[in-house]
Parts: C-alpha cells; sequence; structure tokens
C-alpha cells in the first residue's frame, strides 16, 4: 500500500511568520543604532518568509501491511512483537513575503518526547535522508523487512507498504536516526531556492507500554534580507517557547 504525498499542505496545524533568533536581533539593533545597519530591525523582521506546518498523519505498520493485504515480512513481525512501529509523516513550507528575501538554509525538527513513564520513542528511520545533485521525480519508497526506507525503481512495480512523491527537490540532508530528535535540513541550490511544501516520513520506534506520542516541533531559517543573513526560528505570539508541542497519536496529554 502506497501512501501518496499530498499536492498542498491542507488545514496546517500552524501558520505564521518566523521571528528574529535573539542574536539576530541583537546584532540588527546594534547595527541600526549605530548607523552601520541600512534598515530598522522592524522591517528585517518584516521580510521574514511565513511558514505553515502540516498536521502531523501516523499509520501504525502492522496495519499498512493489514490493509494492503500482503504477509508481513519475518524480521518486521519479530521487531513488532517487541516494539510498537508507526510511520509517520509530516510536512512543512516555506513561503516568501519580500522580493529580495531568499532562504539560504531551513531545518524542520522534531524531538520526540518521553511519556509520563518515562518511555523514549526514537526515530527508526528517516526519509527523505539526502537529495544532492538531481530532482527526483515519482519516487517510491518502500519499507524493507528491517523496517528501513528504500527507494524502488519504477520498473521493478510498486512496493507494497510504503509512500511515493511526486518529486524531491535537492538539497536536502537528513539526521537522528536511531535517536528522540529527527531533523531535515534544506538548502538552495542553482536554480531551486528553498521554498514550497516539504514533505517528510519516519518510522517511529516506541515501548510496547505507550499509549500516546507527543512531540516537539521546531523550525530555524537562515535569510538573506536586506539587513543581511539574519536566522529566524518558530516562535508563537504571547508564547515564550521556540517550538511547537503536538501529539502525534493516542489519547495522552500535549502538556
Amino acid at each position: 500500500m502506497l501512501l501518496r504525498v499530498p499536492d498542498e499542505i491542507q488545514d496546517p496545524l500552524w501558520t505564521g511568520a518566523l521571528s528574529l533568533d535573539a542574536a539576530s536581533l541583537e546584532v540588527v539593533q546594534r547595527n541600526w543604532l549605530s548607523g552601520r545597519g541600512p534598515v530598522d530591525p522592524e522591517d528585517v523582521a518584516r521580510q521574514l518568509p511565513l511558514v505553515s506546518i502540516g498536521r502531523p498523519e501516523s499509520w501504525p505498520i502492522r496495519e499498512l501491511y493489514q490493509r494492503s493485504r500482503t504477509p508481513v515480512p519475518d524480521a518486521t513481525r519479530a521487531r513488532l512483537a517487541e516494539h510498537d512501529l508507526h510511520l509517520l509523516r509530516l510536512a512543512c513550507s516555506f513561503r516568501p513575503v519580500h522580493k529580495e528575501t531568499r532562504i539560504e538554509w531551513a531545518r524542520f525538527a522534531v524531538s520526540l518526547r518521553p511519556d509520563s513513564d518515562g518511555n523514549q520513542p526514537i526515530a527508526e528511520d528517516l526519509h527523505p535522508n539526502e537529495v544532492t545533485q538531481e530532482i527526483k521525480r515519482t519516487r517510491q519508497v518502500s519499507l524493507s523487512p528491517t523496517v528501513a526506507f528504500q527507494e524502488v525503481e519504477a520498473s521493478l512495480g510498486s512496493a507494497d507498504v510504503g509512500v511515493e512523491y511526486d518529486e524531491l527537490l535537492p538539497t536536502i540532508f537528513a539526521a537522528g536516526h536511531k535517536t528522540p530528535v529527527a531533523s531535515w535540513d534544506y538548502s538552495e541550490a542553482p536554480g531551486r531556492p528553498v521554498y514550497g511544501g516539504k514533505w517528510m516520513h519516519l518510522v517511529v520506534n516506541t515501548p510496547r507500554a505507550m499509549t500516546y506520542v507527543t512531540a516537539d516541533f521546531d523550525v530555524t531559517v537562515d535569510v538573506a534580507t536586506d539587513g543581511g543573513l539574519v536566522r529566524s526560528i518558530l516562535r508563537r505570539p504571547k508564547d515564550v517557547t521556540e517550538h511547537l508541542t503536538v501529539q502525534l497519536w493516542g489519547g495522552g496529554q500535549t502538556g
């Protein structure tokens, strides 16, 4: 069963402008007050891109095999006897608000949180993992028996259980395999600015005792503005935190 990536983010979880991080705000303010800065901090802040974060979607891997009417591989069955495994889809998008603004680099990170009993989920595998030199169109990515993502050539037929992308644009690097914190870095490539929707998948491995999973979403973006290169972060209005806490599945509390 292939889970096709949507064309766009529908009903986003959060949409808003990013904010200058503390260090960049201090530099811009200092330059402006000393007369070295070309624009004041408020003008720089108005140039920061808008970001949307999609609502996470998750599927128990055992259920995906049932829906595809495909036998669960022995290696996968052995893993499921010890842990719960979910396929998790994440999404974000970047939209410029100023014609002179350019995103040089962006990171989307998800920090999987332990539950109230201290059970800790981890990111078993991530996709996309690395996209560097070419546009990858219509990519089918299956789950191997060891619950790792592997790309499938169209000539070999469709994946039994996995995801399908229309295209993957360079440059992308993922990090955080086998840890509680997974991230994707997006950098501009020739003719390919860091704009538009970004879709990410990971296999989440949880102890069998966990009944719910929550996570913190973080966004960090380096933006070339009239005031120079600045770093911006997600910060909700009237919120001192620099992340968005989300329940991924289950019936627990986000805290």
